[in-house]
């Protein structure tokens, strides 16, 4: 302006201008400086601006009050181009969006970075609190939930689900993995099912252990050692053939052997039920310090049956090492006879006086070519084809 007015005093009026929307207080070029206001500015109109130039700063500030920022028609816009805060002294900070359709969003464009941080880090005690009536959270790259102390993921009802579409991995770095279902059944169903452990696995159960119980499948156990312990009876069935030492590995097979009095019972007496011993040159060996007693009640001619067919050096050995009594070899026949054949000779020999005698019927000694009676070795009776 090309004039300069100068006033002195106080105003005592209104400074009101001649039309609505026409008159400015100052220019972009000529400004004024501080503006005292003891009252609210009331703007009307097309849009309203605060703006500061040259890189100032715009301060809104109330030492006694509260500054309200109110949009009753539209909503409320603050932009800036560089680093920015909000920041309360003391108190609570609320964001709201009070719609019953309304969300807050809070956007960080960082492309490889922290593009959002909630820092809630100023004590170990400190708490994020998330209420919502769902929560929602996707990401396109990896989701981290990283934690100093002992923490919970908990739902008070309804099931929890993780799901991952290349696998699920639980591990527990420093302390016991658990899965606890107290109370309820853990239930796990998968195409393979793989359990590794450097030290033990134990599997307990306070009333029973089942494996394979819903459909017949194949089970294989394989150890370097394999021990099977019971308080109670321990029992294996099969529909098909039970096999112990059935596999090509070399290894003895013992069965009792712990020095505990106890009975062992092989077989039954039912039907057809049949007990098959075989063994190759190393031999049977039945040991007891107790009698034997081998017994059948089958009604055949080869009822017990002792039989060797495998070459001209074979023998069958009934021997008592140490027993004195007059029977210490002992065959009888309750009901029947004793019938001895051998393709060649017989030979009975005995250490002293004996007898063959029968309680009732003859006695009957035959010879085809002579028959001879001897005394220390000479014929006392000699009895030739000719009968004299």
């Amino acid at each position: 302006a090309g004039d300069n007015i100068s006033a002195q005093g106080d105003f005592i009026s209104s400074i009101i201008p001649n039309a609505s929307d026409s008159f400015n207080l100052g220019s972009t070029g000529q400004r004024w400086d501080t503006l005292f206001l003891s009252g609210s500015i009331n703007a009307t109109g097309g849009n309203h601006a605060i703006s500061a130039q040259d890189a100032k700063t715009i301060a809104l500030s109330s030492e006694d009050g509260v500054i309200t920022i109110d949009s009753t028609g539209a909503g409320v816009s603050i932009d800036a181009a560089a680093a920015s805060n909000f920041t309360l002294s003391d108190g609570d900070l609320s964001l709201i969006a009070d719609g019953a359709d309304n969300k807050v969003v809070i956007k960080g464009d960082h492309t490889n970075g922290t593009a959002v941080h909630i820092d809630a880090n100023e004590d170990t005690t400190s708490v994020v609190d998330i209420d919502a009536g769902k929560l929602d959270v996707d990401a396109s790259g990896a989701i981290e939930l990283n934690a100093a102390a002992a923490s919970n993921l908990t739902t008070s009802a309804g099931a929890l689900t993780l799901e991952g579409g290349g696998g699920v991995t639980v591990t527990s770095t420093g302390g016991t993995l658990t899965l606890n279902g107290t109370g309820q059944t853990v239930d796990i169903d998968s195409a393979g099912l793989d359990i590794d452990a450097s030290g033990a696995i134990n599997i307990d159960s306070a009333t029973s252990i089942a494996i394979g119980t819903d459909a017949d499948k194949p089970i294989t156990i394989e150890s370097t050692t394999l021990n099977i312990d019971g308080s109670g009876a321990i029992t294996i069935d099969s529909t098909s053939t039970i096999a112990i030492g059935g596999d090509t590995a070399a290894g003895n097979i013992t069965i009792g052997t712990n020095a505990t009095q106890r009975d062992i019972t092989i077989g039954n007496g039912t039907g057809n039920t049949k007990l098959d011993l075989d063994a190759g040159t190393g031999g049977v060996d039945v040991d007891s310090t107790g009698p034997i007693d081998l017994s059948t009640t089958s009604d055949t001619a080869t009822a017990i049956r002792l039989l060797t067919n495998s070459g001209t050096s074979e023998q069958i050995v009934i021997t008592n090492t140490q027993g004195t009594n007059a029977a210490a070899i002992d065959l009888n026949a309750s009901a029947g006879g004793v019938t001895i054949d051998a393709a060649s000779g017989v030979s009975i020999d005995a250490g002293a006086a004996s007898n063959l005698t029968t309680s009732g019927g003859a006695l009957t000694l035959s010879g085809a070519a002579e028959f001879n009676l001897q005394e220390g070795g000479s014929d006392v009776i000699a009895i030739d084809t000719n009968r004299d």
